[in-house]
């Protein structure tokens, strides 16, 4: 699985099967968009499926939950075998006690905060991306802060502890 940055803080999850783009701000091929809150960019091609909201989906097989809180909307999916959880770093907090634990966990970053809590819903990475990433991650150690612009993981070469991620 290949996690990349694109243009203007959209994300692409690209598994073996299936590629998805968290909040697409250009066109791009995908075979799903995940949204995760109310707004809608019109970029995707007609071959691409939108999710936007609560229920369970699958996709190029990969299934995906998606759950509603109050301050948006969070996914998770299987991707080649990894549980995957994805959704903005508000949501996150505000529904971290609902959550289960995923062997990943991607947070968009839009604004400050202390993201430390995602470390008890990550069992092996943590992904922070967005446009005030690098202010969430200033206060980790350095050492075991990994900046990037593509993650690639695969299930049996996942970390035994916690690895932290900048996508820049």
């Amino acid at each position: 699985m290949e996690i990349a940055l694109l243009p203007k803080s959209a994300l692409r999850i690209k598994g073996k099967s299936a590629s998805f783009v968290v909040n697409p701000q250009e066109p791009t091929a995908t075979n799903a968009a995940l949204l995760l809150d109310d707004t809608i960019e019109d970029v995707l091609t007609d071959e691409a499926v939108t999710i936007q909201g609560p229920g369970e989906y699958e996709i190029g097989g990969v299934k995906i939950t998606g759950t509603r809180g109050e301050k948006g909307i969070v996914y998770s999916l299987q991707v080649d075998g990894i549980d995957v959880l994805v959704g903005k770093m508000s949501t996150l907090s505000a529904m971290q006690h609902k959550l289960k634990e995923h062997s990943l966990v991607i947070s968009e970053c839009n604004e400050s905060g202390d993201g430390a809590f995602l470390t008890s819903l990550a069992t092996s990475s943590l992904v922070y991306y967005g446009e005030k990433a690098k202010e969430v991650t200033q206060g980790f150690e350095s050492e075991s802060l990994k900046q990037m612009n593509k993650y690639v993981v695969s299930p049996g070469k996942l970390p035994t502890e916690v690895e932290t991620i900048l996508l820049i």
